[in-house]
């Protein structure tokens, strides 16, 4: 037990320490970017660009936000120790269950993402992608770019998925060899999944409304292909709406265990196994 308690801690470090890099490097790099971008736009600039650029910003300083409560909750104390037999609920076995189910509920609010990947992949594959951005022509870059952000939503949705599924169950591992770090890495994980839900809707909401307008001027168009992408577009609006809005549920169900493990001197005392 003492050795799968150690990996699970080493992994979750490693996670987060990712995580926390890619927070603060995207949401730095997104709102320097929208900013330059204002400044050199102006006011001429088109309606739904200047919707876009200020989603942009939003996103990113949710982003940065997040990257920096990552690096402040690393350094969170340790829960304060009560007496180890103060009667009490079975708490623990409680987390328990709610760290698996949330982990499922957040499984079945994401399964319309495969057929959306899966769909996706079936176009990169069509344009041949994958070419496109291996080559060093001049115009390459101007091909892949639309591209790459058109996939930043649903990589979002995607990303909060899997800390909405994956790391919960691997906190029973901590809970049940009862890891002094638990409290801390489950902060940082409500951190992580905060950040990527809140992103995701302000991501989904942001192409909902680009995507009404471009429906609505490729249904009107006469050629059949266009009207198809428009198909695929209401689709993907509904699917990527609908998902971000559906994980806020298991995110706060992981938040409401939030001032129970930072308060109860229950959890100083039951979680006694490694270092601090």
């Amino acid at each position: 037990m003492t050795f799968a308690r150690l990996v699970t801690e080493r992994l979750f470090l490693l996670l987060f320490w990712v995580a926390r890099l890619a927070f603060l490097m995207q949401g730095l790099a997104m709102c320097t970017a929208m900013l330059a971008a204002s400044i050199v736009g102006g006011q001429g600039a088109p309606a739904w660009v200047e919707d876009a650029s200020r989603a942009s910003l939003q996103i990113g300083a949710t982003l940065f936000v997040t990257g920096v409560l990552l690096v402040v909750v690393r350094r969170l104390p340790a829960p304060q120790a009560g007496a180890a037999a103060e009667p009490g609920w079975p708490w623990p076995a409680v987390l328990g269950f709610s760290l698996v189910a949330l982990s499922g509920l957040a499984y079945v609010r994401a399964l319309e993402l495969l057929p959306l990947w899966d769909e996706i992949a079936a176009l990169l594959d069509q344009i041949d992608f994958t070419s496109e951005l291996r080559q060093s022509g001049p115009y390459a870059g101007i091909v892949a770019i639309p591209i790459l952000v058109a996939l930043f939503v649903p990589g979002l949705e995607s990303g909060a998925a899997f800390l909405l599924i994956v790391p919960p169950l691997a906190l029973v591992v901590l809970l049940v060899t009862r890891s002094r770090l638990f409290p801390r890495i489950f902060v940082m994980l409500i951190a992580c999944q905060a950040g990527l839900v809140l992103a995701g809707i302000l991501a989904a909401d942001a192409f909902s409304r680009l995507a009404t307008e471009a429906i609505a001027v490729m249904g009107a168009a006469e050629d059949a292909e266009v009207r198809r992408v428009a198909e695929d577009l209401r689709r993907a609006q509904g699917v990527l709406t609908s998902t971000a809005g559906a994980f806020v549920a298991p995110m706060v169900g992981h938040l409401a265990w939030l001032p129970f493990l930072l308060s109860s001197r229950r959890v100083g005392a039951f979680f006694t196994a490694g270092s601090r």
